[in-house]
């Protein structure tokens, strides 16, 4: 036998054993994690209830997870139904904190995972492949990327495309500065005039000409549908599509917590998580269609009335007194019922809603390749022809220095405006309430905030536009995330982030540069 000291003094005998000898195994504590990471998923079981398996009408689903959102999701539209005054007051309420208390964290946390995603993409880690190493992508990158775009942003560009940067440039600000000696005190104090609301961003640019704001609108066109806007469905479809095509874990967001919570994922709190992200994606969802509608129901009345250029030309004539007369008449003289008579109204809305909805149920029934990428590619070739159109039967090379000096300025700005959570103009703004929240009587204590020259962004401003997309973004993270994930299989992480971050923001400038430039 051999002698050894150990720390005590004391000289124990150990006994050597054969270089052949197997190490013994602790049978009576054995490694449960080493012995679930060698297991298909990590061991990681779910519950599923599966009904009709290989059939046009197949569903797999969480009865936990699906019974608990329905249970918060009908508790929220009950509660919205019933008492729609006091709902309103709430969602205005939280919106306002929101905006009060978080704007720190929406503006820091984005860059912050800008940070990180350019480094894994720029470092070994962009050769990490979604799946093995022999796995082939399913797409080619064209088809990839045409679905990428329609599932992020599709109806937000042609609601927005020519609505933002005219929005922003349109209003005329000035501002004159001088010094105020009148209080003892040598400061700076301005004088404003102009059509803009009080409270518009429009503040900010009123020492600059028309150009210098022509391009400010843009820019700001620019940060909110650029860059920073992609970062959720890129970090949530990147964690997941590694995670499930690597590790073999299932395909939902309780799937991102995986490295910080390990075999738990399993238990209640993946299942708030999965229901979280429901009712995200359900919020989101209902945020784009909104907008989405209202815009094709004021179409649908452009087309069945014949409105070219402010005058309608079909069906039977409203009276300046007639209360059929709706506002989507607008300002056009004379104002006809049009050849179907549809109008600017809820029930009008509602059936687009519903075939819309039918129509992407058909598309899901179908699957990925015959439905969704299908529908995808349709749409993506009819936005591309829109675009090129307004591009070349415009002034195209016009429109082209407009497009380039103004993302030279968003390029120039973006380290800025990137940080900017105005604070200084929500100075004093406390956003206490009161009043009834019945027929508009609900107001704010106090309308006296920001600086004490009145200059700059208005209060609501920043809250209203950049924080509402920032949070718009992120509510479609888990259901887009997961979409770019199912699609990506076998392409590389650093392929995932250029044509999941990068060439998105790109084709995003060509967009509003083509379609913003209307302002003129």
């Amino acid at each position: 036998g051999a002698w050894r000291q150990n720390r005590t003094g004391r000289h124990d005998k150990r006994v050597p054993e054969a270089r052949d000898q197997k190490p013994k195994q602790n049978k009576g504590c054995p490694d449960a994690a080493m012995a679930d990471k060698l297991k298909p998923g990590r061991g990681i079981e779910l519950p599923f209830i599966e009904v009709g398996e290989g059939k046009p009408w197949h569903l797999k689903f969480n009865p936990f997870v699906t019974g608990l959102s329905i249970v918060a999701i009908w508790t929220f539209i009950i509660y919205t139904l019933v008492s729609p005054a006091q709902a309103s007051k709430e969602w205005a309420m939280w919106f306002s904190w929101v905006g009060d208390e978080w704007t720190w964290f929406y503006m820091g946390s984005q860059n912050i995972w800008l940070g990180v995603i350019f480094y894994l993409m720029l470092t070994k880690y962009g050769n990490l492949k979604f799946g093995g190493d022999d796995t082939e992508p399913e797409f080619s990158k064209l088809q990839w990327f045409g679905m990428m775009y329609t599932c992020g942003v599709a109806v937000g560009l042609f609601y927005w495309g020519v609505a933002e940067p005219h929005f922003h440039y349109i209003y005329e600000k000035k501002t004159t500065v001088g010094w105020d000696d009148d209080d003892g005190a040598r400061r700076l104090a301005g004088s404003i005039t102009g059509d803009a609301p009080n409270d518009d961003w429009t503040l900010r640019s009123g020492h600059m000409n028309d150009g210098e704001r022509a391009n400010y609108a843009l820019m700001q066109t620019y940060f909110h549908w650029g860059i920073h806007g992609w970062i959720p469905y890129v970090l949530i479809g990147a964690l997941m599509g590694l995670l499930s095509y690597r590790r073999g874990l299932p395909m939902t967001m309780r799937t991102c917590f995986y490295p910080l919570w390990g075999k738990q994922i399993e238990g209640w709190r993946g299942d708030v998580v999965d229901v979280l992200s429901i009712m995200c994606t359900l919020f989101g969802v209902c945020t784009s269609l909104g907008l989405g509608v209202r815009q094709l129901n004021r179409g649908l009345i452009r087309m069945d009335r014949g409105t070219y250029m402010g005058v309608d030309y079909y069906g039977s004539e409203y009276t300046s007194s007639d209360p059929m007369r709706k506002t989507a008449c607008g300002n056009s003289s004379p104002c006809r019922e049009g050849k179907m008579g549809w109008d600017f109204n809820v029930k009008t809305q509602c059936w687009i809603v519903a075939f819309i909805t039918a129509l992407a149920t058909c598309s899901v029934v179908l699957g990925l390749k015959r439905g969704i990428a299908v529908l995808s590619y349709i749409a993506f070739a009819m936005g591309m022809l829109l675009v090129t159109s307004v591009l070349f039967m415009d002034d195209t090379m016009y429109i082209l220095d407009a497009m380039m000096t103004s993302f030279g300025y968003y390029l120039w700005y973006l380290p800025k405006i990137a940080w900017e959570c105005d604070a200084w103009a929500r100075l004093n703004s406390d956003h206490s309430w009161h009043g009834s929240p019945g027929s508009g009587g609900m107001a704010k204590d106090s309308s006296l905030s920001g600086t004490p020259d009145g200059l700059g962004a208005g209060q609501e401003w920043h809250a209203g536009w950049t924080v509402f997309y920032w949070g718009w973004w992120i509510s479609w993270g888990p259901f887009v995330g997961t979409f770019l994930a199912k699609i990506s299989k076998g392409r590389t992480l650093r392929e995932f982030i250029i044509y999941a971050l990068i060439v998105p923001t790109i084709y995003c400038v060509f967009w509003f540069g083509t379609f913003g430039m209307q302002m003129r």
